[in-house]
């Protein structure tokens, strides 16, 4: 979990819960109006609010588990649930009771987090700079799975351990794993992805880009898959909706699931990056998309079983032109060629350093 202070900060940044010391002041400086204390705890609101979908970041919104996140990220429970004559992917969908509510796409999960904890010690152990690049992946990879096996020996939970700081640090997150999802809203196409994909990724957006799950479980409490007699999930905490929009200067913080960074790439990662991998990747999904729109036109059925690969496609292919085009305009190249000789000078200067190379 990380958790994101928005650019009109002088403090921007992603960061970890556990680095709240560090920056807890100086959020607070900039606006913050609760405890920053709050921000590294996993068993108490705003944070245990805060769940993934394995691969999207939601919240929940409602003492019975609704469950609010981008409309991209229930496209293809809303593709699920369509065919020719029920197109819920043009028109929308809403559920006016919880009778009404839809099955998720098949694998559907929300993840509530529980824990969060260092396991570099665990994790090194038997690493060494004897062993070469394949023996030292083996070991990592051992004890990687004994640290989830042990994790996942609790009922319900899936755990991982993620490498952060090119390996420098570990840690293990433990997440209860919600089994039974069901679809509660979405918007239609026109207002959920207005503009199409090729407006994604823009700001500002003028899009609904919303959509609602609601999370059950058993009558006692415990996760298990979709049945008849479950009821909706209790979550110890959830988000309230303001009553006032956003003003100017206010204080802005995401928490979620976000993807990786990459701004410690070595100066020649980042030329390989945008010279060859980024470009390529991005014509094959642009022929991708093509051939699906070939393949499926005037066949109804057909573009709505490919809706939810299709916009994967159109939506990746245009955040690398966007990384592409913003890497150009700032002079990403040259930038960090100069910023990483200065680092070598600095370790050059200090004796101190050398080990930082």
């Amino acid at each position: 979990m990380l958790w994101k202070v928005s650019a009109t900060s002088a403090h921007e940044g992603m960061w970890m819960p556990g680095q709240i010391a560090d920056v807890g002041a100086a959020m607070r400086a900039d606006g913050l109006q609760i405890d920053p204390a709050l921000l590294r705890r996993l068993d108490t609101g705003p944070l245990n609010a805060i769940v993934s979908l394995g691969g999207c970041s939601a919240s929940f919104v409602s003492p019975q588990g609704l469950v609010a996140t981008n409309h991209h990220c229930v496209f293809g429970s809303i593709q699920y649930n369509s065919k020719e004559g029920q197109d819920y992917l043009t028109n929308g969908f809403l559920a006016k009771s919880l009778g009404e509510e839809l099955p998720a796409a098949p694998g559907s999960r929300i993840y509530v987090i529980e824990d969060m904890r260092d396991v570099t010690a665990d994790m090194l152990k038997g690493v060494s700079d004897k062993l070469n690049g394949f023996a030292r992946y083996e070991r990592l990879d051992t004890n990687r799975k004994a640290l989830i096996a042990a994790c996942e020996a609790q009922p319900n939970r899936r755990c991982d351990v993620e490498g952060y700081y090119g390996g420098d640090s570990y840690y293990l997150e433990q997440k209860l794993e919600i089994q039974d999802v069901r679809l509660a809203y979405a918007p239609a196409l026109g207002i959920g992805n207005f503009g199409g994909e090729t407006d994604n990724w823009m700001w500002p957006r003028h899009t609904g880009d919303f959509g609602f799950y609601r999370a059950y479980v058993a009558p006692d409490g415990s996760s298990r898959p979709y049945a008849r007699d479950n009821v909706p999930y209790r979550p110890k905490s959830w988000l309230r909706i303001a009553h006032e929009g956003v003003q100017e200067g206010d204080f802005v913080m995401v928490a979620g699931f976000p993807g990786t960074t990459n701004r410690l790439r070595t100066a020649g990662e980042v030329q390989f990056n945008f010279a060859d991998y980024e470009p390529l990747l991005q014509r094959l999904l642009s022929d991708y998309a093509a051939q699906i729109k070939r393949a499926t036109a005037g066949n109804r059925d057909a573009q709505i079983r490919y809706a939810a690969i299709l916009q994967g496609a159109e939506n990746y292919e245009k955040k690398l032109a966007g990384d592409l085009a913003g890497a150009d305009a700032i002079g990403l190249d040259a930038r960090k060629a100069n910023e990483e000789k200065a680092y070598r000078d600095w370790v050059a200067d200090d004796p101190r350093a050398a080990g930082a190379l």
